[in-house]
């Protein structure tokens, strides 16, 4: 898995907005992000600020194999597929907590991301456009998340 540096990505966020004209204006509630365009090329793009924060998915895995839900699915296709589909980055997290050890939690919520992630992928995203993270227990709960993170020079 790839690391993550947190603080450094929230470093490079600017507070900007894209004109068609070329030029930049500062604008209130924008960001510019690393982001990838259509030529694979690395170019800065604005995206509304509140998606650099994490937003709460309300996603179920069904059954032994961890499925995901329609519901899933259909909240996957319409709240973080347009991110991806417009060359945006995305990392998924998953927390798991349970009366398991802290190592198994950790182990099983990897296990949950990647079924996230296995779903994009299906959907035609390359999977250089979102990373996993599997919290196990830190945050004292079950559940899903995701953000918009920026490219890293490669």
């Amino acid at each position: 898995m790839r690391s993550y540096f947190i603080a450094l990505l929230v470093m490079s966020f600017w507070t900007i907005s894209g004109q068609t004209d070329g030029t930049i204006q500062q604008k209130e509630n924008q960001c510019e992000v690393v982001t990838r365009s259509g030529e694979g090329k690395l170019v800065n793009a604005a995206i509304d600020c509140k998606f650099l924060e994490y937003h709460k998915l309300d996603v179920e895995l069904l059954g032994v194999r961890g499925e995901l839900s329609e519901k899933g699915k259909t909240q996957l296709d319409t709240e973080v597929l347009p991110l991806l589909q417009q060359g945006f980055r995305v990392e998924i997290a998953s927390d798991y907590t349970s009366r398991r050890t802290s190592s198994e939690n950790k182990t099983i919520s990897i296990r949950r991301a990647i079924r996230l992630a296995q779903h994009l992928s299906q959907q035609g995203i390359d999977d250089d456009y979102f990373l996993i993270r599997g919290n196990g227990d830190t945050a004292g709960t079950t559940g899903f998340s995701f953000r918009v993170i920026p490219f890293e020079e490669e």
